[in-house]
């Protein structure tokens, strides 16, 4: 059986950040997917194995190159040490030992903007406004009905959502 740990990382935004990201600043990382996760590692993964599991959570981390860092107890961030600058996951482990992983983009500062973001497009749900017929995220539905102008303040559901049950109805025989 393969031996792993998990480690709890967040990837960095600002390629000189020397102190952990303050609340605001998490929220704003996760929101860019780049925020805290959980990462698993094979204890016995080499420096390339630990790297391709990096940049499938992290992906901006593939062009931008990173550095493995953990806070210090003076609460600054400091680049992790390895024998021979070998991060397999048996010196990752070693180095890290319970701390959280900070990775600290190297060439350029990482976009926290979710519309800069490169990953696959979010699936959102969408419904259709039961007034004008137009097909609206629903997250933004409130706003619309608001706006419409065929939308009524008091806007009931259609008619086949007001049914009760689409379980056949039961009679009693007494």
């Amino acid at each position: 059986k393969r031996e792993t740990f998990t480690a709890h990382a967040i990837c960095l935004a600002d390629n000189q950040q020397s102190v952990p990201p303050s609340l605001e600043a998490k929220t704003q990382l996760t929101a860019a997917g780049l925020g805290e996760k959980s990462i698993t590692f094979g204890q016995d993964d080499d420096a390339l194995d630990v790297h391709n599991t990096v940049v499938e959570y992290f992906p901006p981390l593939e062009q931008s190159g990173y550095e493995m860092m953990r806070l210090t107890p003076r609460r600054q961030l400091e680049i992790l040490r390895v024998p021979n600058g070998d991060f397999s996951g048996f010196n990752l482990r070693r180095a890290l030992n319970q701390a959280k992983l900070y990775l600290r983009p190297i060439k350029y500062c990482l976009s926290v903007r979710e519309d800069e973001q490169q990953s696959e497009p979010k699936q959102r749900p969408v419904l259709q406004c039961d007034a004008c017929g137009q097909h609206i995220v629903q997250a933004d539905l409130r706003d619309h009905i608001r706006t419409c102008p065929l939308a009524t303040s008091t806007e009931s559901p259609p008619p086949a959502s007001r049914a009760r049950s689409s379980l056949p109805e039961r009679s009693l025989n007494v």
